[in-house]
């Protein structure tokens, strides 16, 4: 405060890391970035049977037919999004 009104405003005060030492500085802490492109893709929630998907597991989306099918699906919608993109 004894600062604040010599000067006449609020001294920002920062906080971060430093170049060399990651205790103390002014630039940013490292955080991950995720950027997401395109549209999203529509996937199915359910089985045919009226299951959900999520119930079912990774085993059954790579042994069964219909796991199988699904899979290839999503690929190629993946793909063709890709594709226009570029």
């Amino acid at each position: 405060r004894l600062l604040q009104k010599k000067l006449g405003f609020a001294f920002p005060l920062f906080h971060g890391r430093g170049i060399f030492q990651y205790h103390f500085g002014i630039i940013p802490h490292r955080k991950p970035i995720k950027v997401v492109f395109g549209n999203p893709i529509q996937l199915p929630r359910k089985t045919r049977h009226g299951e959900p998907i999520c119930e079912k597991g990774e085993r059954w989306l790579c042994e069964t037919d219909e796991g199988k099918e699904l899979v290839q699906a999503a690929h190629s919608m993946y793909m063709t999004e890709l594709q226009r993109l570029y």
